[in-house]
């Protein structure tokens, strides 16, 4: 009888530990998977996943392509099998989501961005998961709406924006557009690249609402036009998102820091006037203050 009821506690404390292990493990898996979103669409660390689904998506300038979509706090985000179709899609900039008819399966949406490039998205699976991800979304949409009053300033310091659309106003680009930008113009064929991608641009999209297809990385292969490098740049590195939902960050960290002193702060002010020399902009006082604030953040 006694050793019965031994095995039996041993049993029931093994069951025990066994719901543990399984619970310590669906949260570690939980935690895994917030922070695989954020590496594989370089989101900013605030982002959390809300909910993810199989789907087909159709990209303007692309066949169907099977992957899955993905909601975080602030953005949609859908990734093929075979990657040939990636996006990122802040919900802010999304002007209307609509259910249409597919004839392969019994839910679809249609998603217009900003710039008016529309997908079309067949949620995969079951009926109820795919209301279920249409009802986070539509949570999420509300909660951004907010955000939808700092798109307009933050598209202005896009040059995509000036380059498709805003032609009456001083383009952003910083000390380039001021000093040239480095290099021959003519022997890089500018010209050329700016053409191809402001076609692309007009298809799919640009700087925060752009569908990344095939075509985008034979554009990048061929070479970024100068004006464009930046925000490209921003785009792949996903440091743009981190620009536009938190647009006081390098104002906050400039100030908070204006009065302090390092050894590295010291270094820094050294190489200033060395950096670059080729290139007249770093000459002028207004470009070595650039490079004081960038590198001093960068030490920081």
């Amino acid at each position: 009888m006694t050793t019965t009821t031994t095995v039996d506690r041993r049993n029931g404390a093994m069951d025990t530990v066994s719901v543990l292990q399984r619970k310590t493990s669906s949260l570690s898996m939980g935690h895994d998977q917030h922070e695989q979103l954020r590496i594989n669409f370089r989101l900013p660390a605030t982002e959390q996943l809300h909910a993810e689904i199989p789907a087909d998506c159709s990209a303007p300038q692309l066949p169907s392509t099977t992957g899955k979509l993905f909601l975080s706090t602030k953005n949609m985000c859908y990734a093929a099998s075979d990657m040939r179709c990636v996006f990122v899609l802040p919900l802010c900039a999304v002007r209307r989501v609509e259910r249409i008819h597919h004839r392969h399966t019994a839910f679809a949406i249609a998603v217009t961005a900003w710039h008016n490039t529309t997908l079309q998205i067949a949620l995969l699976g079951l009926r109820y998961a795919a209301e279920q991800f249409c009802d986070a979304l539509k949570t999420r949409l509300k909660a951004q709406s907010s955000s939808l009053s700092h798109l307009q300033p933050f598209l202005a310091t896009c040059w995509s924006e000036y380059l498709l659309e805003r032609k009456d106003t001083q383009p952003p680009g910083g000390l380039g557009i001021v000093y040239g930008f480095p290099g021959n113009a003519k022997r890089q064929r500018d010209k050329a690249k700016i053409r191809l991608w402001a076609e692309y641009c007009r298809d799919n999209g640009r700087n925060l609402t752009l569908i990344r297809v095939p075509t985008f990385q034979k554009l990048v292969r061929v070479g970024l036009p100068n004006r464009l490098r930046g925000e490209v740049w921003e785009l792949c590195s996903g440091s743009m998102y981190s620009r536009f939902f938190s647009s006081a960050t390098y104002q906050q960290l400039l100030s908070q820091n204006a009065t302090n002193q390092s050894i590295a702060l010291e270094e820094i002010e050294k190489d200033l006037s060395r950096s670059l020399p080729e290139y007249p902009a770093y000459q002028t006082e207004e470009g070595i203050e650039r490079l004081r604030r960038n590198w001093a953040i960068v030490k920081r």
